[in-house]
Formats: C-alpha cells, sequence, structure tokens
C-alpha cells in the first residue's frame, strides 16, 4: 500500500505467480481508505503507468495503489467568544461544511457584534471527517469617560478617570 492511511479490507500478503499464469488483481473490494476512491494498480509511485498485464511477467512486479480523492467530506468550524470576565473563550457556535479529501477548508469568520474575529488558518480536509478549523473573537472594549466638569456653577471642579467597560454577551 502506497499511502499512510490506507488499510487492507482482507490482507492478501504476497502472492506468488508462475510465468505466464492468469492474474486476478485485487479490487476495491480489498483495499480501503478514507475519503478516497480507489482507482487501480500502477507500476509507479506516481501511478502514471497503469498494470494492464493478464498474465504474470517474467518478473517481480510491484504495484502502487490510484486513489482519487473524494469531495463531499464534512469538515466543522467552531466559533468561540472571548468571555466578559477573563480572557478565556467559549464555544458560541459550531457549523459544518463539505469539501474535498486533501484540499484546504473554506471556513470563514462570523460578523458577531461586539467582536472582533481573529486570523486564523485553514485546515486541510481530511478524509474521515476529522478536520476542525477554529475561529476566535475577542471581545470589543470601548472606552466610558465621566465628566464630572459639567456647567452647573455649584460643582467643584474633579479630575476623571477613564474606565474600559467589556460589552456583555446577549
Amino acid at each position: 500500500m502506497n499511502a499512510a492511511d490506507a488499510a487492507w479490507v482482507s490482507a492478501p500478503s504476497v502472492k506468488s505467480y508462475r510465468l505466464g499464469a492468469a492474474l486476478k488483481l485485487l479490487t476495491q473490494s480489498y483495499v480501503t481508505r478514507a475519503g478516497y476512491t480507489f482507482d487501480g494498480w500502477y507500476t509507479d509511485a506516481n501511478c502514471t503507468t497503469a498494470f494492464t498485464a493478464t498474465t504474470m511477467p517474467d518478473h517481480d512486479v510491484t504495484l502502487y495503489a490510484k486513489w482519487t480523492a473524494q469531495g463531499g467530506i464534512s469538515y466543522t468550524v467552531e466559533h468561540y467568544q472571548q468571555n466578559v470576565t477573563d480572557d478565556e473563550y467559549t464555544l458560541a457556535d459550531t457549523e459544518s461544511k463539505t469539501g474535498a479529501t486533501g484540499q484546504p477548508t473554506a471556513a470563514e469568520s462570523k460578523p458577531y457584534p461586539g467582536f472582533t474575529a481573529q486570523s486564523f488558518e485553514q485546515q486541510t480536509v481530511n478524509g474521515d471527517g476529522s478536520t476542525v478549523v477554529k475561529v476566535y473573537y475577542t471581545r470589543n472594549e470601548y472606552t466610558l469617560t465621566y465628566d464630572l466638569n459639567g456647567n452647573d456653577a455649584i460643582c467643584k471642579t474633579w479630575t476623571a478617570r477613564p474606565i474600559r467597560i467589556r460589552l456583555l454577551k446577549l
């Protein structure tokens, strides 16, 4: 097998054939790889030359499985928002998307009011559907300033200090 995540459904071991003997090549029912379709046996590791012999040639042969990526493979995008009381994050939303095995995901941030999405990396879609992309959103901070130097002549002059207030999740 020429893929680390491929597996034998029914292990055939090594087969020995006499010169000229009819060959019965193993099919999809013998090999499996999550997210891929088995597309035959090839005589080179790059799978450019299909093995077409029907009888055993006069030399040893190593065959390579050709795999074609499948589309429609599920992956998950998780959206985490920063907590009000600390700098930890809580899962706010999960969405399911699909892509092709071995290709990058197409996750997108969402427009949550009061939050700013942080940069994140797309992942490679795993054929077994285990891919997860995590998107984090920091909570926006705004400054609330109290002005104690109003226009009322009765008031004395005070020095105001700015304070920071975080928005609460509704």
